[in-house]
């Protein structure tokens, strides 16, 4: 079962964001594997040469691209062979059509699986529309905020006090760097700072804390064991984060 998107877009581009990749269908990928489907993180983008369309799901990350494809499965998995069965996948060049196809259920399975879901089940879907192609951040900012929406708390008790209006508790100074985690250490010394660049570019990012006085910060690995010394003052850090790579910084105040 699917639901269907037909966007009208010539000579498409497709991109869509993987684990800590955006990725170029069947171009970006080893030859051979599947180009029937495939698992998307935050969001997916299908441009032509002046505009294009940001795709995201919340619930469904399986997403086809151009057309229905027969969906390659194992001899072993499947109750039905359905026609096209053993078909060769796709080649550059053959996703013609602007179409995402979600592909939200399927119940043709011999094993592991009971061939009927009862329930009711929600699916939820955004796009947009924008200039140009997939970069400058609209379609990752797009994706991000449908994902992670403002999530309100009342709360009871004293409302004055001396902040500002508006202020953020932590800048980045690049674009291209998302911050993904602001925490105390797992062993209670310092803040943890996890950081993730989302365009392929290997990249210095300043980190900001106005609330903070850095005394010194650490490079570490995900496990929060310290690798490196980081260049700091004040209530600034300095790190690099790598080309689609997650950087991990402690904070000592």
């Amino acid at each position: 079962m699917y639901f269907a998107f037909p966007f009208n877009i010539r000579k498409p581009k497709v991109k869509f964001e993987a684990t800590d990749a955006v990725i170029t269908p069947i171009d970006d990928q080893i030859p051979g594997s599947n180009t029937d489907y495939y698992a998307i993180q935050h969001w997916t983008d299908v441009s032509g040469d002046d505009f294009g369309v940001t795709w995201s799901s919340v619930e469904a990350h399986l997403v086809e691209f151009g057309g229905l494809w027969p969906g390659y499965l194992s001899g072993a998995h499947h109750g039905v062979t359905y026609p096209g069965y053993g078909h060769e996948f796709l080649k550059p060049g053959e996703i013609e059509k602007g179409h995402v196809y979600s592909y939200i259920m399927n119940s043709n399975y011999r094993t592991n699986f009971q061939p009927v879901q009862v329930s009711d089940m929600l699916f939820r879907y955004s796009f947009t529309s924008h200039e140009g192609d997939w970069t400058k951040q609209k379609a990752r900012d797009f994706g991000w905020q449908i994902h992670n929406p403002l999530i309100p708390v009342f709360m009871r008790g004293r409302r004055k006090g001396s902040l500002q209006s508006s202020k953020s508790f932590c800048y980045i100074d690049k674009p291209n760097v998302i911050l993904l985690t602001v925490k105390v250490a797992e062993d209670r010394d310092g803040i943890i700072l996890r950081l993730m660049e989302t365009e392929g570019i290997d990249t210095l990012v300043t980190i900001r804390l106005p609330f903070v006085k850095v005394q010194e910060a650490y490079l570490t690995n995900l496990v929060e064991e310290n690798k490196r010394l980081l260049s700091c003052q004040e209530n600034k850090v300095k790190a690099p984060v790598k080309a689609f790579g997650i950087s991990t910084v402690r904070v000592r105040t």
